[in-house]
C-alpha cells in the first residue's frame, strides 16, 4: 500500500513541473562529467536529478564533504538553479494541494545550496 501511495504522490509532483528541475540538473551533471576532473559532481547532480523527480520516500542526511566546493557551487551555478527552484516552488503552491509539499521544498532548497555536501538515502 505505501509503494502505491509513493507512486501517486511523486506523480502528482511531477506534473507540477518538477521535470524542469531535473533536466537543469541533469545538464549541471552533463557539465561536470564532460570537464572529466569533476566527475564525481556530475554523478551527484544526477543524483540531485533524481531526487527532485521523486522525493518522496527519501531522507537527506548533511555529511559535511566537500563543503569548500560547495561555496563555489553557491557563487556561481547554485543561484540559478535555487531562482527556479523558488518559482517552481511558488507554481506548486498555487496549485491545489501543492502547500502539503512545504517540507519537501524546504529540503530541496537546502540541497540545491550544498549538492554535494549530503547523502540522499531511501528510507
Amino acid at each position: 500500500m505505501k509503494y502505491v501511495l509513493r507512486f501517486i504522490i511523486n506523480f502528482y509532483w511531477n506534473i507540477i513541473g518538477n521535470i524542469i528541475l531535473a533536466i537543469l540538473w541533469g545538464i549541471a551533471g552533463i557539465f561536470f562529467i564532460v570537464t572529466i576532473v569533476f566527475y564525481d559532481k556530475g554523478i551527484s547532480c544526477f543524483k540531485m536529478a533524481r531526487f527532485v523527480r521523486k522525493p518522496f520516500g527519501k531522507v537527506v542526511m548533511f555529511t559535511g564533504n566537500n563543503i569548500l566546493f560547495g561555496y563555489g557551487w553557491a557563487s556561481t551555478v547554485g543561484p540559478v538553479i535555487f531562482m527556479v527552484t523558488i518559482a517552481v516552488m511558488l507554481i506548486s503552491f498555487a496549485t491545489f494541494g501543492g502547500i502539503f509539499f512545504i517540507r519537501k521544498w524546504e529540503r530541496i532548497l537546502f540541497s540545491t545550496l550544498y549538492p554535494f555536501s549530503i547523502e540522499i538515502m531511501t528510507r
